[in-house]
This record gives structure tokens, C-alpha cells and sequence, in this order.
């Protein structure tokens, strides 16, 4: 018999119930314009073009169905039409920040979407896996993707999320199956999408743009959440893979890893990698 979940389409995403949600949580700041396409490339391509033409901080780009959805370093990201949230921000970080601190701003997603996911779905604890996603026992059930770009004024950033949400084992390819999990999955029933977002946005707007430089309470957070902190792992860099224990995470949030060489333990810092499993 098929499952009745899959029987009806389920209702697109609706630009007033996601208003009404953020202005329910006193967050009306933290969300700008919002575009909201049924089909598209990518949300993070959108996204980019609104940017290009002038888009104001936090212009809110959703899809509900890409044809060539991306995570870090090109890989795919599959997701059902409207079952789940996929949606990029536009974001126009302070101009004094250097470098090391934009490259904080995956982390603060990072730490928005945990806090979100628990909100909305108090039952589920949330762990972050570096650099940019976020699991659930030891499954993914969000991605982040940050792009860095210019308009004509001012430098921006691109704030691409995935997030697993209503959609099924059965909805994702053979071999997502079983390293991947959805919020409906995992806490029984059917999730509001409004809410989960606008529970996003509203957490987002705490810590964004003042935690890029504010930065250490962000952190405690990010080794409280990590999901490989004491794990034995094994990180792709390039063509070298390198083995070791997580031991910290640096100042920007780079992961520290003890690696034996030579018959001696080295703390070797990683600020990104292409691919990073637990052992």
C-alpha cells in the first residue's frame, strides 16, 4: 500500500506565514525582501544575481525545488519538491572585518540552525559537524554553503542552508540513505517549515554581524555542540589524507587535530577540509 504521506503535494511555502512567524518572535529585522521560487537552479545562484542588482541585507532567496543544488566543493544536494527548506540569505558583512573573521560566518550559521532545530523540535539534539554541517546522532540533517561575492558597492556574502526536513529515507538517492536524516524522521510527525525558518532568522539575527567579531562565546558553543570533539577522524585535504584526534577548535574555529609523525604527536590546524569522517 503507498504511504498516505506521499499521497498529497504538499502546500507551497507562504511569504505571510512566514512573516507572521518572525513577527511572533519580535524579529522583524531579520529578514528583508523574500523571494520564493517553486523551481530553480540554485537559491544560492538567485541569490547572488539579487546581490548583483543591488539586494539589501537579508534578502531571504527560497526554493522549493533545485535542479543543481550544490554543497562545499560541488557536491549535490537532493531534496523532494517542498519537503524541505532550502533557502540563501543575502548578507553584506561590515566592511572592516578581515578575512578570518568572515570566515566565521559558517559557524554562526552552524550554531542558528542547531538552536532552531531544538526549538521547533524541542525532543532533538542537535550536534555540529565541522566545517559546515549539522547532525543528528550521526546522521546529516543540515548543510551550509557560504559563497563570497561583490556587488558593485560593498563585498557580500552568500548564505546558502539546507535543511532536511520533512522529507523521507525513501525521498533521497541509495546512497544518502543511510548517512542522512530529516526533522520529521527523526521526531515522528510532519515539521512546519514557517516555523523552522523563521525560528532560523530569529536565532541568525542574535549572533550576526556582532559574533563575527565577538567571537568567543560562539566557540564554547561550537565545542559544546561538536559532534567530533575527542573523535578519532580522518580529514581529505586535496590529495592528502590525514588521521588523528580532534583535540580544540582555534580562534576563528579552526579544528585541531592531533596527528602522529614520526613517532611524535603534532597539533596540526585545519581551517577546511573536503571531506572529514569519523573513524
Amino acid at each position: 500500500m503507498p504511504d498516505p504521506s506521499h499521497q498529497a503535494q504538499p502546500a507551497p511555502f507562504d511569504e505571510a506565514r512566514l512573516r507572521q512567524a518572525i513577527e511572533s518572535r519580535h524579529a522583524e529585522a531579520a529578514i528583508g525582501d523574500i523571494h520564493i521560487l517553486e523551481e530553480t537552479s540554485s537559491s544560492n545562484d538567485e541569490a547572488s544575481q539579487l546581490a548583483l542588482d543591488g539586494a539589501p541585507e537579508n534578502t531571504l532567496v527560497i526554493a522549493e525545488s533545485q535542479t543543481a543544488g550544490r554543497g562545499r566543493r560541488g557536491n549535490a544536494w537532493s531534496s523532494p519538491a517542498r519537503h524541505d527548506l532550502l533557502f540563501s540569505l543575502v548578507l553584506h558583512p561590515p566592511a572592516q572585518l578581515k578575512p578570518e573573521q568572515l570566515g566565521r560566518l559558517p559557524h554562526l550559521i552552524a550554531v542558528a540552525i542547531c538552536r532552531a532545530i531544538e526549538e521547533v523540535c524541542p525532543a532533538i539534539e542537535a550536534k555540529i559537524k565541522w566545517p559546515n554541517d549539522v547532525y543528528i546522532h550521526q546522521q546529516k540533517v543540515a548543510g551550509i554553503l557560504v559563497e563570497n561575492t561583490a556587488s558593485s558597492k560593498q563585498g557580500v556574502s552568500i548564505a546558502g542552508i539546507g535543511i532536511n526536513v520533512n522529507s523521507l529515507s525513501d525521498d533521497r538517492p541509495d546512497e544518502l540513505q543511510s548517512i542522512a536524516t530529516s526533522l520529521r524522521e527523526e521526531s515522528g510527525e510532519p515539521v512546519d517549515r514557517h516555523q523552522l525558518a523563521a525560528a532560523f532568522l530569529a536565532n541568525f539575527h542574535q549572533l550576526y554581524p556582532t559574533g563575527l567579531e565577538q567571537f568567543a562565546e560562539i566557540l564554547a558553543v561550537i565545542e559544546e555542540r561538536s559532534l567530533l570533539l575527542g573523535a578519532k577522524i580522518s580529514a581529505q585535504l586535496g590529495d592528502t589524507e590525514i588521521t588523528g584526534t580532534v583535540t580544540d577548535f582555534g580562534t576563528n574555529g579552526e579544528m585541531i587535530v592531533a596527528v602522529e609523525k614520526n613517532g611524535e604527536t603534532v597539533q596540526q590546524v585545519l581551517n577546511s577540509a573536503d571531506r572529514v569522517r569519523l573513524l
